[in-house]
């Protein structure tokens, strides 16, 4: 079963597409799974949440879980080039384009985030709480995804010099609606509770970005060729849920052996 928390924004953040995407699209609406391209970032697979702080391995005999998502079928996708409305000067010095499902080679889904749907039987493990951090870059959040481990700090970072506003759609944490004027270069926020957040900025309506708060380690995000990398898993029968924020979600029951890798693949299925 998914994690309370998580069931209900991930019903909130569904109707949040629905309702809001269309604000962030800049001209007219494409159909819902065509979409893709942005933002180019690390091509390597992105690495366990808590193993890139620094957190413990909880034993030696962990293993890990690797694989890729992908979109099934043949065929690429359009991307959708977006508008730029407002201060033209700084946000459209590149174009833009939507990265609600972001694809690469072979139709590997990027921006998926995947993660054991609760911390493993008789491990304590938290992970690490440094800070995080979420750019406004030529008016594009930088990550679209980003993974904030409860209590940590998030420090949202104007690069552009110019008004944006921070808007964030939550259940669990306190929503918020904030002005970052360009002499403000940063503004820190703390969420306690796991939940899948929406962020919008009201200045620019094409950006859009997730906060994905958890409260273990074993989270990851898909890098652009849609392969993950769960580490120090301990051994035992866990339960793996992807999530996307188009595609919506999985689970799947996964054994992990001591000291072994598990390859797990997901599969989302291509509509229209």
């Amino acid at each position: 079963m998914i994690p309370y928390a998580f069931r209900n924004q991930i019903i909130f953040a569904s109707l949040a597409v629905v309702g809001l995407f269309s604000a962030s699209c800049g001209d007219e609406p494409a159909p819902h799974v065509d979409m893709k391209s942005g933002p180019s970032i690390s091509q390597s697979p992105i690495t366990t949440d808590g193993a890139l702080s620094g957190a413990a391995i909880p034993t030696k005999r962990a293993g890990q879980i690797s694989g890729r998502v992908f979109l099934e079928g043949t065929g690429s996708l359009a991307s959708r080039k977006l508008s730029v409305t407002k201060d033209v000067d700084v946000c459209g010095r590149t174009d833009k384009f939507a990265l609600d499902l972001l694809l690469g080679p072979e139709n590997g889904i990027g921006n998926a985030v995947v993660y054991l749907e609760s911390a493993p039987d008789g491990h304590n493990e938290t992970p690490s709480t440094s800070e995080r951090q979420l750019d406004q870059n030529e008016c594009v959040y930088d990550p679209h995804v980003l993974l904030v481990p409860a209590g940590a700090t998030l420090n949202i970072k104007n690069s552009d010099g110019i008004l944006h506003n921070i808007h964030t759609y939550s259940l669990l944490n306190p929503a918020f609606n904030t002005a970052q004027p360009k002499f403000k270069k940063f503004i820190s926020k703390t969420f306690t509770t796991p939940e899948i957040i929406k962020v919008t900025c009201d200045v620019h309506d094409w950006m859009t970005a997730w906060i994905v708060v958890h409260d273990h380690p074993h989270y990851a995000v898909t890098n652009p060729n849609g392969a993950f990398q769960l580490s120090g898993v301990p051994p035992g029968n866990h339960t793996v849920r992807i999530w996307h924020e188009s595609l919506g979600e999985q689970a799947r029951s996964i054994t992990v052996a001591p000291s072994q890798t598990t390859t797990a693949d997901f599969g989302f299925p291509r509509s229209g």
